[in-house]
């Protein structure tokens, strides 16, 4: 039955590297990164079902409760300055903007000169299958022409119909460029 097992274990592995035709990354920071501009919502490689506006990416950070509007047009960061980022989510249309304040240590860490947002982990248990999805990690730096730049990292494994292991882990690079502002 290992035998058995062993062959029918099943890997994937989903990791690109880091797009060559994008600006280099600037990475002669040591502490929190600065991730000050203003960017476009959607990612500058934006193709149909891989689009990711930027405010979702912070979602997971807000308090709970805390309506968040979309801006139909850009995001607004400032800092990591003091411990603190700023997302300011200007006004659209005579509606309000949003500010919201995320605090390193509660909502992020830095990391070899990249902010670092973390979704938990969780167990998975379904039909003939009990696994654990493994956290999520966003790691965020800028590039020399401007641009936000983000490394998502997850993983999963577990095991199928009682005996097949199966491992998952994928690895995606996001960019969103400078707004005109």
């Amino acid at each position: 039955m290992t035998v058995a097992a062993l062959l029918l274990a099943a890997c994937s592995f989903d990791s690109q590297p880091y797009p060559r035709y994008w600006s280099p990354m600037v990475m002669n920071q040591t502490d929190c990164p600065d991730l000050s501009g203003h960017y476009q919502i959607d990612n500058a490689d934006c193709k149909d079902h891989r689009c990711a506006p930027l405010y979702s990416q912070f979602s997971q950070s807000f308090e709970p409760g805390r309506p968040l509007r979309r801006a139909l047009r850009e995001v607004e960061l400032q800092g990591v300055r003091e411990g603190r980022l700023l997302i300011n989510y200007p006004a659209v249309d005579d509606g309000p903007g949003q500010t919201f304040s995320l605090q390193r240590g509660k909502d992020f860490q830095c990391e070899s000169g990249q902010a670092v947002f973390e979704q938990p982990g969780y167990f998975i248990v379904g039909e003939g299958a009990i696994g654990r999805h493994g956290a999520v990690r966003r790691y965020f730096s800028r590039t020399m022409d401007g641009s936000l730049v983000m490394r998502e990292t997850s993983s999963a494994g577990g095991i199928a119909f009682l005996f097949i292991p199966v491992y998952l882990s994928s690895e995606t690079w996001t960019r969103w460029a400078p707004s005109s502002k």
